[in-house]
């Protein structure tokens, strides 16, 4: 089945032409096909950005002060090498670091 236009065209509409929802008032739904519909909400001005991952990785790995030091030397702008005996440790950690910043 061909499409009328090239995705490139819906890609660009849907980027440029699809509205953000107010912050914490509505939600906008795109049908995607027929099955798949996007759902797209921002929290409310009051709260913290939502984070989609667990913090339990990496306060399970390291403790509180660690983690302090940790983040005072990433906005620091320091240069962070991570490292684990457990690789699947890693990914998850840095994901909890950079929703930290």
């Amino acid at each position: 089945v061909r499409a009328p236009l090239p995705i490139e065209r819906y890609i660009t509409n849907f980027v440029c032409e699809v509205p953000l929802p107010p912050m914490g008032k509505v939600a906008v739904k795109v049908k995607l096909t027929n099955d798949d519909v996007l759902s797209i909400s921002r929290p409310p001005d009051n709260r913290l950005p939502l984070l989609n991952c667990s913090l339990r990785p990496l306060f399970a790995s390291l403790s509180v002060s660690n983690v302090m030091v940790l983040m005072g030397c990433l906005l620091q702008e320091t240069r962070v090498a991570l490292c684990s005996k457990h690789l699947a440790l890693l990914g998850p950690c840095c994901e909890t670091l950079v929703a930290l910043l």
